[in-house]
């Protein structure tokens, strides 16, 4: 769990506030610090399953209980992360916000059977690809504004619309993960 707050930490102080600022620059020292600390956390979850296991519950838990102003907000991310991704990716994100919003909430929270691989080890996430997902881009956004010109050039939304839709969903994943 330190390992993923501080995670959560760094990713937080390195995307630009409402009014502005930013407590770290996304330099390579932090963009590289802040890898190690979550490929620490996953070394963890992967020799650990059953603190993988717990984290999974308390996440799903927390997603469960979204408000349905958050669940609207990961809907209308939805199409915008689409527009900004290639098709393969797009197609993921689509997916997972599916998933996240709806058919996650139908199901009831369930433990693992005998013998079936955590799907947390196993690399499939919903969660983590679209939250980690945008903060990255957010990440790159705010580095490469000529990234920002040239995506807002294909996908044919504003600068603005990206920008707070983007980090609208860092925030999001940021509160959902602490």
């Amino acid at each position: 769990m330190d390992c993923t707050s501080v995670y959560q930490s760094l990713t937080r102080q390195m995307v630009e506030s409402e009014a502005g600022f930013q407590d770290l620059p996304a330099s390579e020292d932090n963009l590289a610090l802040r890898e190690a600390v979550q490929n620490a956390a996953r070394g963890i979850r992967a020799t650990h399953p059953d603190i993988a296991e717990n984290r999974r519950i308390l996440v799903d838990q927390a997603l469960r209980e979204l408000t349905d102003e958050q669940l609207a907000e990961l809907r209308d991310a939805e199409p915008v992360l689409e527009a900004i991704s290639d098709e393969a990716l797009g197609r993921e994100f689509k997916e997972d916000v599916l998933y996240l919003t709806e058919e996650m909430r139908r199901e009831p929270p369930r433990t693992l059977e005998a013998g079936e691989r955590n799907p947390v080890l196993a690399g499939y996430d919903e969660k983590v690809r679209i939250f980690n997902g945008a903060a990255g881009i957010a990440i790159l956004l705010q580095k490469y504004t000529a990234i920002l010109d040239k995506v807002s050039e294909l996908s044919g939304l504003t600068r603005s619309e990206i920008i707070a839709t983007v980090f609208g969903l860092v925030g999001l994943g940021t509160a959902l993960l602490r």
